[in-house]
């Protein structure tokens, strides 16, 4: 079985989309997915700390992280990582939402061993203080990624608009979509 450490938000969770709804809503701001170049949001569009704080405080009040809905293309892979993989998911949500973020994977049938949030924080600490790391993990945030690999983590970095540029490290590869992570991820199964 592969193990297998996972992101959500912009990996599973279609969380770009409410994020510009909400500050389409509450500040006009109009972006489309292609204009989201860089992963900090209110950075790319300069919104302040407060109002970037506001828009959080909404997801939370709203409940909308139990309401994301998934990304397109990813229910056949959630399938695949159900029934191959040894999954541990691991998000740079608050702790807070933990419960919110065990129902939306109960929710959306994704099965894992264990969650992990890191409000923010390292995402190798999760594997720093378990069993081991995982064979490859799927990530959206190039910073993430990075991070990961310099740790020795095999990375398959999901492409968005916001991670696209030169990516020159030898534990990283770009990924065009989830069939070609199956295609990997069957590749490591056949080695054992």
């Amino acid at each position: 079985m592969v193990r297998l450490g996972i992101d959500i938000d912009g990996v599973l969770a279609n969380f770009d989309i409410q994020y510009r709804r909400l500050l389409k809503s509450r500040f006009g701001i109009i972006l489309a997915r292609r204009d989201v170049t860089r992963f900090n949001i209110p950075e790319l569009v300069g919104l302040s700390q407060k109002d970037s704080e506001k828009i959080i405080e909404e997801f939370r009040e709203r409940r909308l992280w139990e309401n994301l809905s998934l990304v397109r293309g990813v229910l056949p892979f959630i399938k695949y990582i159900n029934a191959n993989c040894s999954v541990t998911v691991v998000t740079s949500r608050p702790l807070e939402l933990k419960e919110m973020t065990e129902k939306w994977l109960a929710r959306k049938k994704i099965r894992y061993e264990r969650l992990m949030l890191t409000a923010g924080g390292s995402k190798w600490t999760a594997f720093e203080k378990t069993a081991g790391k995982p064979d490859y993990f799927i990530e959206d945030c190039l910073e993430y990624a990075l991070s990961l690999a310099d740790k020795g983590i095999q990375v398959l970095l999901l492409d968005c608009p916001w991670n696209r540029g030169p990516v020159k490290h030898p534990n990283i590869k770009r990924m065009a979509g989830f069939d070609e992570i199956v295609r990997v991820l069957n590749k490591k199964k056949r080695q054992g």
